[in-house]
């Protein structure tokens, strides 16, 4: 679904005829890859991530951008890295794929970081909806 992302609107000098739908992101020749400054101001990749449960974590640091702290009343932020851009972005998650894939044997497939996260992500629901539940069978009951 990523590739499908069509960059419209996007800021920087991402030019929507280059980088087609279907081949959003792709390192094959220039067709595919998206000239956005990041990750951050490419416009079709958040509402990707929402679908799917993911955020940016920190979208000052994907822009490569670090805050030393507060000193004084000193604010300031700096350039200090590169900037993530999309193609980084679908390489690191091909190779997540790639590995699941390759891990065949059950125990390796537990032990994935993917598999804990949507365990964690299930678990983190059930913990939210259970009190409601109860509370919505007791108002049922007293009803």
């Amino acid at each position: 679904e990523f590739k499908e992302i069509e960059c419209r609107g996007c800021k920087g000098q991402c030019d929507p005829n280059k980088c087609r739908k279907g081949e959003h992101g792709s390192t094959t020749g220039s067709a595919g890859l998206c000239q956005c400054q990041s990750i951050v101001s490419c416009t079709g990749v958040l509402p990707v991530l929402y679908r799917h449960g993911f955020s940016y974590g920190n979208p000052f640091n994907l822009e490569g951008y670090t805050q030393k702290g507060e000193k004084n009343g000193d604010y300031s932020i700096q350039k200090a890295q590169s900037t993530k851009q999309c193609h980084q972005f679908l390489d690191s998650l091909s190779a997540v794929i790639d590995k699941n894939k390759q891990d065949t044997s059950k125990v390796a497939s537990q032990n994935h970081p993917l598999t804990e996260l949507l365990k964690q992500v299930g678990k983190l629901q059930y913990d939210i909806r259970l009190p409601w539940i109860f509370v919505l069978t007791l108002a049922w009951l007293v009803a």
